[in-house]
């Protein structure tokens, strides 16, 4: 258990240098994005991205089934079925490209043009932003498989040093979009897809060259394929049900609103994907050892991972999330100027529903190691689909835009709990110490640690960045506090004692 978690300290670590270099860059590129393009060509390229994005469950789906069945065989030292498991991955990646292909030019082309509320005079703009998207999500499908392996692997080192490198051509292409002449909607989109076939080119490069499992060629394992596919089939329901509620809402709200709500939208979902990353970056360090744990037979060590998990998971969005909630409008002056209206609303909801979100990864790591997912994933996904006929209603009923974030929020808190009794018979977690070490103990850190933070931004309002840096960072301190104090075990507060007292002894 001491290995396990050394690695994962070494890999979260890796992925968090990455996370930095992105939180940078985001910060930069999304002001001068929302300025060059304005607020109503941002809003399209959101939603007509969205369109695109409803057939990411498929991707994500298989993504997560790749990664699985590698885990599971590098668990069992099992290395016969590695070279299996990725060429048929490939081929599956291959024919799902070719279906996307055909679902988007028809049935996807004939809803951007006739349902999607659009501009007239931006249309074929938005038709250039579609095709580009198109090919950016087929070569994204077909990395798949090489990033799967690289995280099974445990390499996050090059997975990170990857995303640094394709965060700074991002960076390149909004640089070079401010200079040049034209359609800056069209060249926006041609580059990003550009940039993506670049970074398609160097995770394939880097796992042949390092992992002998993978090659170029293309071959089916017919047990094999059903295998992956009866577990991505039941998997994807939960998916496509995550993919009703973010894509699904965003197309929504273009119907029932306009492009400006879309734009609002998009500066709060590139907020909480900065946020959430942190969480992302630790689960990609952690669910490998999840399942491997599994599958070697140590399930108390699997109750430890997802207890540990699922707690760290919350403190780690939390201790950026609180900071953020309470200084939501002085933060988007700062950081963009002018901002579409409701922003802040979605800003702060958004967060709000990725806390209460933070606790589920480790969770379906674990039901997921097990391999027994029809009846969780029916669950999940059937609670998760009431999100879109419910807030079409509200919608329809004249609630206001972030009606859609309110229903998800209260969903999150039933799923949560339905995730509990399933891990109590697949892994035999005990709800009522879960619940008290892990629910109870997160929400009583987020008070005491927010408390003092509120007080001073009731009394004290902050009026320059510099004031703001030392507001965040005293929240930062804070919920530091908070979490070392309540929401450690009294183990994990001595092994943090430990490893600091041995530092200061060696300097």
């Amino acid at each position: 258990m001491k290995a396990n978690k050394n690695i994962i300290v070494k890999n979260t670590l890796f992925l968090y240098i990455r996370m930095f270099f992105t939180l940078l860059v985001t910060l930069y590129t999304s002001r001068i994005i929302l300025n060059v393009l304005g607020a109503n060509d941002f809003g399209t390229y959101s939603v007509v991205g969205g369109i695109i994005g409803t057939f990411s469950f498929l991707s994500t789906t298989l993504a997560s089934s790749t990664q699985r069945f590698l885990n599971y065989e590098m668990g069992t030292k099992n290395t016969n079925k590695l070279r299996d498991i990725f060429r048929t991955s490939m081929s599956i990646h291959l024919i799902l490209s070719l279906i996307i292909i055909l679902l988007a030019e028809t049935l996807g082309l004939w809803f951007l043009n006739t349902q999607m509320n659009i501009p007239s005079e931006r249309m074929c703009a938005a038709n250039w932003v579609y095709q580009c998207a198109i090919v950016s999500f087929v070569i994204s499908i077909m990395s798949v498989p090489y990033n799967a392996t690289i995280i099974a692997h445990e390499k996050m080192s090059a997975f990170a040093y990857i995303s640094i490198l394709e965060v700074a051509l991002k960076l390149l292409v909004v640089i070079f979009l401010q200079w040049i002449g034209g359609d800056k909607l069209i060249i926006y989109a041609i580059m990003l897809m550009i940039a993506q076939f670049i970074i398609r080119l160097v995770y394939s490069r880097y796992a042949k060259i390092h992992f002998e499992e993978c090659d170029n060629h293309y071959s089916i394992n017919k047990t094999l394929m059903k295998e992956m596919l009866s577990f991505s089939s039941w998997n994807m329901i939960s998916v496509f049900s995550v993919m009703l509620k973010n894509q699904g809402v965003n197309i929504i709200l273009n119907i029932f609103f306009n492009t400006l709500i879309n734009a609002a939208r998009g500066i709060a979902v590139q907020v909480n994907t900065v946020i959430y990353g942190f969480v992302t970056n630790f689960m990609q360090a952690l669910n490998p050892q999840i399942v491997k744990s599994y599958a070697a037979g140590e399930l108390k060590e699997v109750r430890n991972l997802v207890n540990m998990g699922a707690r760290m998971g919350f403190y780690l969005i939390s201790i950026f999330a609180i900071p953020t909630l309470i200084k939501t409008e002085q933060i988007l002056t700062l950081w963009l100027g002018n901002y579409p209206q409701y922003t802040v609303t979605f800003v702060r909801l958004t967060l709000i529903l990725s806390m209460l979100e933070s606790f589920g990864p480790t969770l379906a790591a674990a039901q997921a190691a097990t391999g027994n997912i029809r009846n969780y994933h029916i669950t999940i996904s059937s609670i998760g689909l009431l999100n879109l006929p419910i807030s079409i209603l509200l919608l329809y009923l004249n609630y206001p835009p972030y009606t859609p974030y309110i229903v998800s929020i209260a969903l999150m808190f039933i799923i949560n709990g339905a995730r509990l009794c399933f891990l109590r018979n697949s892994v035999k977690i005990k709800v009522g110490y879960f619940i008290t070490t892990v629910y109870l103990r997160s929400i009583l850190v987020v008070s005491i640690g927010a408390i003092v933070p509120i007080l001073i931004h009731k009394y004290y309002t902050t009026s320059n960045i510099i004031e703001l840096v030392f507001f965040i960072l005293f929240s930062f301190l804070n919920m530091g506090i908070a979490i070392f104090l309540i929401g450690l075990s009294t183990n994990e507060r001595k092994i943090i004692i430990k490893k600091i007292t041995k530092v200061i002894t060696k300097e």
